[in-house]
């Protein structure tokens, strides 16, 4: 009885026994099972990775090919890569295929919703695809975010303007002057959208905020007087010009200005005086100094005062720029529009001199050497 009951102890130790160590396996494998899956995740993972850092360095090197193979490899292994998707949707772009970049870039954001460099490509990919409302969305959420950040105003404004929507665009103008001040770029913008409202004396308001900030800078005011030559106020117009004068004699555009408002005004001798002084400027633009010699050398010299006039000009032209063979060309077409044949010769001459790669004054020359033998 007694050796009876030692057996059945003992097989009773023996069934708890292993009562307790059936569980300690079954855990054992549990972790083990698990430490393998987080392994083979971690693996998988850092080869998503390489791939991307691969896609990146052919991206480098402008090998667009290899590097969405290298992209698309990382995506396989980790769909959620959304780096690899933001690089693809970037070459998809460069690519012109507008359709499969917007798909790449939306998967982006939905993965990483608070990348802002996501949705900033997003939103231009929108903008091409003249989704302008969806674009505005993300453009919204963004200044929501970042208050200050000017460079998300002007994008904003600028889809206003897309859509043709000028009054939001206007207001949101004013608010990035409320940010950093008056400036050229905000007012210019301003400017140009009041003209394309036909709202030209609200163009001249922001032209003269400019000058208010700016007093010394005198194209802004330039601006304002050519404005004024435009809706036909020449009082104002010359009062802006005469302005500029006293900040800057040798402005390059003022004396053309003002000689172009005495011609509208039909003062043709205070016209032509304000012309000569803007051939004898050599900060003027010599390009529309030769242009309006010409168009006066093609007018019919028939009297005395049109052909003196001209004679006027060349001779100014030439001695402002003694070393523009532009400036000698166009005295030689008035010396050969006047006859003087074998001044003109040598005026072709001397342009040659200057620059020999002129085609037209070879061609001339020979024409005139022709007619003189």
């Amino acid at each position: 009885m007694i050796k009876k009951n030692i057996i059945l102890l003992i097989l009773l130790s023996t069934l708890v026994s292993c009562s307790f160590i059936k569980p300690h396996l079954k855990n054992d494998k549990d972790i083990a099972d698990k430490n393998a899956a987080v392994i083979k995740n971690e693996i998988t993972e850092i080869k998503s990775r390489s791939y991307l850092i691969d896609g990146i360095k052919y991206k480098m090197l402008e090998d667009d090919s290899s590097a969405t193979v290298a992209f698309l490899k990382a995506l396989q292994l980790n769909p959620k890569n959304d780096a690899a998707l933001y690089e693809l949707a970037q070459i998809s772009l460069r690519n012109n295929d507008i359709a499969l970049a917007l798909s790449y870039i939306e998967k982006a954001s939905e993965i990483a919703p608070n990348n802002k460099w996501y949705r900033l490509l997003q939103a231009q990919i929108l903008v091409l695809k003249k989704n302008y409302n969806g674009a505005l969305k993300i453009y919204n959420k963004l200044i929501e975010e970042y208050p200050h950040n000017v460079e998300y105003l002007y994008e904003q404004a600028r889809i206003y303007l897309l859509m043709g929507n000028y009054n939001r665009a206007v207001e949101i103008y004013d608010n990035i002057e409320k940010l950093i001040g008056v400036n050229e770029q905000v007012s210019f913008q301003k400017e140009n959208i009041y003209l394309i409202m036909n709202k030209p004396l609200k163009a001249v308001e922001e032209l003269q905020k400019l000058v208010n900030e700016y007093p010394d800078v005198a194209n802004y005011r330039n601006m304002i007087g050519d404005l004024y030559i435009q809706l036909g106020k020449y009082d104002e117009a010359l009062k802006e010009f005469v302005k500029v004068k006293d900040i800057d004699a040798l402005d390059p555009d003022v004396d053309f200005y003002i000689s172009e408002l005495y011609l509208y005004k039909g003062n043709i001798d205070s016209s032509f005086a304000y012309l000569k002084k803007a051939f004898a400027n050599p900060f003027a633009n010599i390009d529309k100094k030769v242009f309006t010699a010409i168009a006066y050398i093609n007018v019919p010299l028939s009297d005395t005062t049109s052909l003196k006039k001209v004679d006027e000009l060349v001779n100014i032209l030439v001695k402002t720029h003694p070393d523009d063979a532009k400036a000698h060309s166009v005295y030689a077409d008035f010396l050969y529009k006047i006859n003087k044949k074998v001044e003109a010769r040598d005026r072709y001459r001397y342009v040659i001199q200057l620059d020999s790669s002129r085609y037209l004054v070879w061609e001339q020359l020979l024409n005139i050497e022709m007619e003189l033998k």
